[in-house]
C-alpha cells in the first residue's frame, strides 16, 4: 500500500498536511532546488523521522505539493459557472482577481512555477505535471460549459478551446508580469482572453461585463 493510499489517523493526516503546506510555501518562495529537507522540517515543526515517514523521497513531496497547488487553482469555488455564478461578469471578476493580486505571485503561477522546475529537475513527474494543467483546464471548461448551458454563450461555442485560451493567457501573462515586475502583460493577456469568451455571448458583451 502506498503512502497516498495508506489510512492515516487524524493526527497523522494533520502532520502530513502541515508538511505539504510548509513545502508548498518554501518551494514557491525559494524553489525546489534551494529548499532543503531541514528547511521544510523547521517550517513544518516536525522531526526528520516524521518527514521521512510521510515522504520517503523528494519526488513524493514534490508530487504532493503539485497536487495541492492544482487543487487550489482548480477549486470549483473559484471557477465561474461552478462555485461562482454562471455569468460573463463572474468571469471578468475571476480575471480581475489575478490582476489585483499579482504581487502575491511575484514568483510566478503557483502551479506553473513548480511545474516548470519539476520538468527540469529529473523527477519522473512529467505525467503529473501534464495532469495538473489538464485538471485546471478541465475545471475552466466545466465552468464555460455551465455558462453555455445557462444561455450566456452561444450553443456552438467551443468551450474546450476557450478554456485553453484562458489558461494559456493566464500562464503567459503571469510569466511576463513576473519577468517585468509590471502587471500590464497579465492585464492585457486576461483582457484578451475574456474578450475571446465574450465574443461568443448571446447578447452584446457590454450587457454582461465591462472592464473596470
Amino acid at each position: 500500500m502506498t503512502e497516498g493510499t495508506r489510512r492515516l489517523t487524524a493526527r497523522g493526516a494533520a502532520t502530513r498536511e502541515r508538511i505539504v503546506g510548509a513545502a508548498a510555501r518554501l518551494f514557491y518562495e525559494r524553489g525546489v532546488r534551494n529548499t532543503g529537507n531541514e528547511d521544510i522540517r523547521r517550517e513544518a515543526e516536525v522531526s526528520g523521522s516524521q518527514l521521512n515517514h510521510f515522504f520517503a523521497t523528494r519526488e513524493d513531496l514534490v508530487r504532493a505539493v503539485l497536487d495541492r497547488r492544482t487543487a487550489e487553482a482548480s477549486d470549483p469555488e473559484r471557477i465561474p459557472g461552478l462555485g461562482r455564478p454562471a455569468t460573463l461578469a463572474a468571469l471578468r471578476e475571476w480575471a480581475d482577481e489575478y490582476v489585483e493580486h499579482w504581487q502575491d505571485r511575484l514568483a510566478g503561477c503557483r502551479v506553473g512555477s513548480i511545474a516548470a522546475e519539476t520538468l527540469k529537475s529529473g523527477f519522473s513527474l512529467d505525467d503529473e505535471v501534464a495532469g495538473a494543467f489538464e485538471r485546471w483546464r478541465a475545471a475552466l471548461e466545466a465552468g464555460l460549459l455551465a455558462l453555455r448551458d445557462h444561455g450566456e454563450l452561444a450553443p456552438d461555442t467551443d468551450v474546450r478551446e476557450l478554456s485553453l485560451v484562458l489558461l494559456t493567457s493566464l500562464q503567459g501573462g503571469l510569466l511576463l508580469t513576473q519577468a517585468q515586475q509590471d502587471v500590464a502583460p497579465l492585464r492585457a493577456a486576461l483582457d484578451a482572453a475574456v474578450a475571446s469568451v465574450a465574443a461568443h455571448a448571446t447578447a452584446a458583451p457590454g450587457a454582461h461585463w465591462s472592464h473596470g
